[in-house]
Parts: C-alpha cells; structure tokens; sequence
C-alpha cells in the first residue's frame, strides 16, 4: 500500500479527499444544510455546488499549509544541524560545577558562580584563551572594561575550565540571623582583585575570545532576589 508521505498522484488525491470531506462534513457545509428546505431544488444544487467547490479549495490549501510547514520546520533543522560549529563556547548553569557552596560560619554560605569554557573541536587545540567582561548595565563608576575573569590560557580537544563569575555571603536563615552579604563581588584571576555590585539586577556581557579560534560571548544576569539567594539567568 502507498505510503501517505509518498509524492505521486494516489497520495495527493488521497490527502485532498480526507480534507474535502472533513470540510463538507464541518462547518463549511452548514450554511447549505440549514438553507436547504427552504430553498428551491436548484438554489439547493448551486449552494451545494459552491460548498463543494469552496471545499476543495480550502482543501488543497490545508494540505499545501500542512506540507509547507513541514519543509519550513525540516530547512531550519537542518540549516541547524550543518551550521559551522563554533570551537570556543561559554556556558553559565545554576548546578553542578556551575555553583561552588562554601560554609561562612554556622549561618551563613558563600556561593560562587563559575563559566564553563569548552573547546568543542574535535581534534585541534585552542591556545591564548581569555575571559573577560566587556560590558555591565548599570555599570560600576570606577571600573574600567574589560574586566579580565582569567589569564590567559590554552584547551586541548574537547576540554574546558570553570572559572568563578561572582561571589555572594548568603544568610541560612535571613530571617533570624541576617548575616547576608549588601554587595556582589565580581571575580578577578588574582583572589585580591575585585570589585563590587549592589545586588539588583545587572547584566553582564561576557566575551572568550582566543588567537585559533573566532570569539564567543554570552550575556547573563546577576541578583539577589526577595529571599536573600545569589541568582544567575541567561539573556
């Protein structure tokens, strides 16, 4: 039996006659039924016949608009899928070896958000790797961009690094023991160097950039939110 994804005649006829007859039998046909006996037997003919034509050619267009929608999903997926893969990526996350948790006394933790940085090639390395952020909003007054996140450094096939983001004290218990940190620290390669954010929302630009590899940047949002927890957010 012909298969209903087949391109021939039987096929085409076979998919125009399931919507024709759902048409008939739906909406578009109930003008002509509820007119038909208070009509003449000839107005009957010509209604019927405009709902049958009407019917066939909101059919085909159906099967066309199935058909096209189909070809316009598989174009996209595969202009995805061969698409150049871009070597150096960055990646945020909210788990994992994304956050990095330390206690800071009996109340309170201290949490970290860490880049991934990966090097997707399946065969080359890439070297002169360097993180920075390129921009802030709102930005800090005093600091001048880029802001390096590392030095620089190098990835074999398939490798990658996490490197701290952001640091922020949170409070256990905000309620009883409010210990939390008032300002988000903005990591540096040295553990000494740093600077500070208030904890609304800001939006950090991130670029990788390296000498084998065209670079790659990502956005992400930085805050504290209504109860006292460090939040990251791509955007």
């Amino acid at each position: 039996m012909a298969s209903d994804a087949g391109t021939g005649l039987i096929s085409f006829l076979r998919a125009i006659w399931t919507k024709w007859f759902s048409a008939m039998s739906g909406p578009l046909s109930v003008p002509a039924a509820i007119a038909a006996p208070f009509i003449e037997n000839q107005a009957i003919k010509i209604s019927l016949a405009l709902t049958a034509f009407v019917c066939a050619w909101a059919a085909a267009y159906a099967v066309w608009r199935l058909e096209r929608e189909r070809v316009l999903a598989l174009t996209e997926e595969m202009e995805r899928l061969t698409a150049p893969r871009r070597p150096l990526n960055v990646e945020i996350g909210k788990d994992g070896p994304f956050v990095s948790i330390k206690a800071r006394g009996p109340n309170g933790i201290g949490r970290t958000y860490n880049l991934r940085i990966l090097n997707q090639d399946r065969s080359k390395p890439i070297t002169s790797c360097r993180a920075s952020i390129v921009d802030i909003a709102p930005g800090p007054a005093l600091e001048k961009l880029p802001w390096a996140l590392t030095d620089y450094f190098s990835l074999a096939s398939g490798d990658d690094i996490y490197v701290p983001l952001a640091s922020f004290g949170e409070a256990r218990e905000p309620e009883k023991y409010p210990c939390a940190d008032t300002l988000i620290q903005v990591r540096s390669p040295q553990p000494d160097n740093w600077f500070l954010i208030d904890t609304t929302e800001h939006i950090l630009k991130i670029r990788v950039t390296s000498h084998d590899s065209g670079h790659c940047e990502i956005s992400c949002k930085l805050w504290v939110d209504s109860h006292g927890k460090f939040q990251i957010e791509r955007v």
